[in-house]
C-alpha cells in the first residue's frame, strides 16, 4: 500500500485501486492529473506499479508505463507530470481570484 505524500490528500478510490490491483494487471487512467495531485507522488505511484508488474496506461497523454521503460519515457513522466502539476496550479490559483473577486463586489454571500 501506498500512502499519498500529501498529508491532507484523503484518497480512499485511490487506496482500493493499490489494495486491488494484482501482478499482471493494467490500469487505465484518463490523466496523469487524475492519479496524482503532484509529481513526486505520480513518480512513485507510477513506480510502486510497474513494479509489481502492473502496466499503467495514461489516456490523454498516450504513454504506457510497464516497469521496462527507457530514460525517455522516464523524461517524459516527468515533465508531462510537472506540466500536469503546474496547470493544476494555475487553476487553483485562478479559483482562489475569482472567489476573492465575488466576495469584493458582493456577488459571493454565504448563508
Amino acid at each position: 500500500m501506498i500512502k499519498p505524500l500529501e498529508k491532507n490528500t484523503a484518497r480512499p478510490q485511490l487506496e482500493a485501486l493499490l489494495d486491488y490491483a494484482r501482478d499482471g494487471d493494467v490500469i487505465i487512467v484518463h490523466s496523469m492529473d487524475r492519479l496524482a495531485r503532484n509529481l513526486d507522488d505520480l513518480r512513485r505511484l507510477v513506480t510502486h506499479l510497474t513494479s509489481q508488474q502492473i502496466k499503467i496506461e495514461f489516456l490523454k497523454e498516450g504513454l504506457t508505463f510497464t516497469g521496462e521503460d527507457s530514460p525517455m519515457s522516464t523524461l517524459l513522466l516527468s515533465v508531462m507530470g510537472a506540466f500536469a502539476e503546474f496547470e493544476r496550479s494555475l487553476i487553483k490559483e485562478r479559483q482562489m481570484e475569482g472567489i476573492a473577486l465575488a466576495k469584493k463586489t458582493g456577488c459571493l454571500q454565504r448563508t
